[in-house]
C-alpha cells in the first residue's frame, strides 16, 4: 500500500507461479518427559517463496503485491502464529511478554496425550496449518 504523498512503486513483488508456503511447529526440548503443569517453549518457523519482481503496471488490479518481498525463511514466529491444541479442555497458552515478545509456551493440567499445531496468516491465501505435533503428558 502507498500512503499520501508517495508515488506508485514502478516495480514490485508477487508470488511465482510455484509459490509455497510452510509452516514447521515445534517443541523446544521435545526429547525430555514431559509433566503436568509443566511450561513447554514451542517454536514456529514460517518459509515462503519464490517471489518475483515484476512492473506494476502488468498487473491486473486485484492482484497481490508488495513492495519488497518478505524473507523466505522467518524463524521465531511462534508469537505470530495461531496456537491450536487437542483436547483443548487442559492447555492453557501464555501471552507474550513485553520482556521477550517471542516467547510461546503451553502447560497441560492433565496427563494425557495431546496434539498441537500453528495456524499462519497467508501473504495472498487462506490460513495454513503447520505439522501436528504429538504430546504425551505425564
Amino acid at each position: 500500500m502507498v500512503g499520501c504523498g508517495q508515488r506508485e512503486p514502478a516495480y514490485v513483488y508477487v508470488p511465482s507461479s510455484n509459490y509455497e508456503e510452510s509452516l514447521t511447529a515445534s517443541v523446544v526440548d521435545s526429547g525430555k518427559e514431559i509433566m503436568t503443569n509443566e511450561w513447554v517453549s514451542l517454536k514456529a518457523t514460517r518459509k515462503t517463496g519464490p517471489w518475483v519482481k515484476m512492473e506494476k503496471l502488468k498487473l491486473k488490479q486485484d492482484d497481490h503485491w508488495l513492495t519488497d518481498p518478505p524473507s523466505s525463511i522467518e524463524e521465531n514466529v511462534q508469537a505470530n502464529v495461531k496456537w491450536n491444541v487437542e483436547p483443548k479442555e487442559y492447555a492453557t497458552f501464555n501471552l507474550p511478554q513485553t520482556h521477550n515478545l517471542l516467547e510461546r509456551k503451553v502447560q497441560f493440567t492433565k496427563p494425557g496425550k495431546y496434539k498441537l499445531w500453528a495456524t499462519s496468516h497467508s501473504w495472498y491465501r487462506d490460513p495454513f496449518d503447520s505439522n501436528i505435533i504429538e504430546i504425551n503428558v505425564k
